[in-house]
Formats: structure tokens, C-alpha cells, sequence
């Protein structure tokens, strides 16, 4: 998909000269384009909550010495907000993370519901208008607050690269290494990162329908970990095949 949404045309056709089957004409084709410029936005946003998972795994693999020492990677108000946008744990509060896209995509629907076509040309004016009116100021709202999303990703990856440098220094192992135990991958430090990492997969709104289907919470947050793990029998039990874990990083046995 284009970075760019749709534009408009640069040249206005002459409608006085236009006869009513014209102009009407005219009006339901820019009906049908106002409706692609509805779905540019909606995949736009999108393709910015599923980039905002990707980020919050990457913000969850650094160590909370990381994001509690970094005041020469990143001011404290970044670190707050990283922590607003990724340390959550309920859907009330992963609303307000996207409470920009809540209010576009409320505008959005409104102007769908507008997109009907009509044999009355006053009726398709009318809806013309409202419809460009909504998009218009959708879109205005959502350029806005889209930049504050790619900030997200890119405060993340400053950190992860202070974090790498951690890990050079002290020689320190990632706290989400893979250990496999009676059958099942955890990671190989729980606690602190862990806890606060389930707490926001739980806040996910697929978490929450995935657990109301019988899943726990932490086979999906495994499976989000290591998505090669995912317990096809119905259970939490893992069985170990070809695996594909999102840092690159295959599960080592417990020494006993």
C-alpha cells in the first residue's frame, strides 16, 4: 500500500454546462472515490496496530535495567511514554493508547454509511458533501496522530540498541532465552519482564477473545514469544517441532 493516500483531482470539471444525467454521473463517481479514500485510512490504521505489536515484543525483549537506566538514550517524558504505550495491562487502556484511530474510525463509518447511491441528484450532493466533509477531517485527525505511532518504533529500536550494548558490557543473556521443560518452552527468567510483558499481551484485544475460546494466557503469550509453539491439541502442552522464534533463537533443554 502507498504511504500516500489518494488524491483528488486537480482540475474541476465545468458543471453548469453539465446536464442532470452528467452531473449525476459526476456525483456517484465521486461518491466511489471518496469510498477508496475511506479504505486507504482504514488499512493505514491498521497496519499501524499490527506495527504496533511488532514493537511492543521488541520494547518487551529489553531487560528493565534498560528502560530504568537509559537517561542518555532517552529523556525521561519518552521513557514515560513508551511505558504508557507498552506497559498496559487492560483493553481499557490499550483503548487509550488508540483512541485517535477510535475517533477517525468512528468518522470513517459515519461517511460509509453516506456512500449509498441514488437516482436523486439533491440526495447525492447531499451525501457528497457530508461524505467529503467527515473524510476531510478524518484524515486531517489521523496525520495527526499517526507521526506519534512511528515515533513509538523508533524510541523502541534507540532502546534496543542501548540494550545490545548492555548485554556487550556485562555479558548478561536476554531474560526471553527459551528453556523447554516437561514439555513446555517458558523463558528462561521469569519474573519482572515477564509479569509486566503477560500484562500487556493480556491487554490485547485478541488475547481477550482468545481466552474466552478456552487458550490460557500463557500458551498465547508463549506462542507470541516463539511463534513455532503453538499447543494444536487444545492444551498448554507443547510439543516441540520446527521451531521459529521471533528473536532468532532456538530453546534449550533444562540442565539438570
Amino acid at each position: 500500500m502507498s504511504d500516500q493516500p489518494p488524491t483528488l483531482q486537480s482540475e474541476s470539471p465545468d458543471l453548469v454546462k453539465m446536464t442532470q444525467e452528467e452531473y449525476r454521473l459526476f456525483l456517484q463517481t465521486e461518491l466511489q472515490k471518496w469510498e477508496t479514500r475511506i479504505e486507504w485510512v482504514y488499512q493505514d490504521m491498521d497496519m499501524t496496530e499490527t506495527n504496533y505489536r511488532q514493537t511492543g515484543l521488541f520494547y518487551h525483549s529489553t531487560s528493565l535495567q534498560t528502560r530504568t537506566f537509559t537517561p542518555g538514550v532517552l529523556p525521561a517524558p519518552v521513557m514515560q511514554q513508551l511505558k504508557s504505550a507498552f506497559e498496559i495491562s487492560s483493553f481499557e487502556e490499550y483503548k487509550a493508547v488508540f483512541a485517535p484511530i477510535y475517533r477517525v474510525t468512528a468518522m470513517l463509518n459515519e461517511a460509509r454509511l453516506n456512500l449509498r447511491q441514488s437516482y436523486q441528484i439533491k440526495l447525492l450532493a447531499d451525501r457528497c458533501n457530508k461524505v467529503s466533509h467527515l473524510v476531510c477531517e478524518a484524515r486531517e485527525l489521523w496525520a495527526a496522530s499517526r507521526d506519534q505511532y512511528i515515533a513509538l518504533k523508533t524510541h523502541v529500536n534507540e532502546l534496543m540498541e542501548e540494550e545490545k550494548r548492555r548485554r556487550s558490557r556485562s555479558n548478561v543473556l536476554a531474560w526471553f532465552i527459551p528453556l523447554v521443560k516437561d514439555g513446555m518452552v517458558m523463558p528462561t527468567r521469569t519474573g519482572g519482564e515477564w509479569d509486566i510483558y503477560r500484562k500487556w499481551i493480556w491487554a490485547l484485544p485478541e488475547t481477550q477473545r482468545s481466552v474466552q475460546a478456552g487458550r490460557s494466557l500463557d500458551t498465547i503469550a508463549v506462542h507470541e514469544l516463539y511463534p513455532g509453539y503453538w499447543p494444536e491439541d487444545g492444551h498448554d502442552h507443547v510439543e516441540l517441532g520446527q521451531p521459529r522464534p521471533l528473536f532468532g533463537i532456538a530453546p534449550r533443554p533444562e540442565m539438570n
